[in-house]
């Protein structure tokens, strides 16, 4: 399995207290990971590193979606 590259200030991901209860959000941006994997998912990863500030904080946040990481956070998108 391959290894990741360590996390950066900026693409930790955070749980936040919303209206709707916790959700995951990236760190450096507050950005919400259910927006990033949207924008992914709708216009490419390209995009998805634009809006999160970089592409490590992109994938650290489609990774974290992809391994269900919300469900040990008791979190939602």
């Amino acid at each position: 399995m391959p290894t990741r590259p360590p996390s950066t200030p900026d693409d930790a991901i955070r749980i936040a207290m919303t209206d709707n209860g916790p959700e995951p959000r990236l760190g450096g941006r507050d950005v919400s990971v259910a927006d990033l994997v949207q924008t992914a998912y709708d216009l490419g990863l390209a995009q998805a590193a634009a809006l999160a500030g970089s592409d490590t904080a992109a994938r650290a946040a489609i990774d974290y979606c992809a391994e269900r990481r919300c469900d040990a956070a008791a979190a939602r998108c």
